[in-house]
């Protein structure tokens, strides 16, 4: 149950995320974020998870180290 919480968070935030960057229906970002996500996972199975998880974890880190250095 938990699981599908959080998935169903994530999933609406990038779609609200996406929606505010292109004006696009909240619904349809819903759909393209969720596609996303299947289609990758489909073509590199676990791999594209700890990519794409490896990928987010260093931009997040960059950001944070640029905010640390600007103040």
């Amino acid at each position: 149950m938990t699981n599908t919480i959080v998935t169903s968070m994530l999933v609406l935030g990038g779609a609200a995320i996406l929606s505010a960057l292109t004006g696009i229906t909240t619904l349809v970002a819903a759909l393209i974020v969720s596609l996303g996500v299947i289609i990758y996972t489909f073509f590199d199975g676990l791999k594209a998870t700890f990519f794409a998880d490896y990928v987010n974890t260093a931009f997040i880190f960059i950001v944070v180290l640029i905010f640390v250095i600007s103040i």
